[in-house]
């Protein structure tokens, strides 16, 4: 039986100095069926440039002006 697919929204937002951490962290838990959507929400301090580093099939990386956490929730919600 196929485990279900979940999504896991990570908001970003001038947070280059843990963007690669916490993205490390997300792709290496045990259960394999997820895709993990990361919203740039405007970064001014390279944070999208980092992300965009990992080469993993799982991961989207999205890019939208700064408009908050509210706005990144319901973008998310349109995946």
């Amino acid at each position: 039986m196929e485990s279900s697919k979940i999504l896991v929204v990570m908001p970003l937002y001038n947070a280059r100095a843990y963007v690669r951490k916490a993205m490390e962290s997300i792709l290496a838990q045990s259960y394999p069926n997820f895709i993990l959507l990361v919203i740039n929400d405007g970064s001014t301090d390279g944070s999208e440039l980092e992300a965009g580093l990992f080469q993993d099939s799982r991961v989207i990386l999205w890019h939208q002006e700064n408009q908050g956490p509210g706005a990144i929730m319901n973008r998310a919600i349109q995946y």
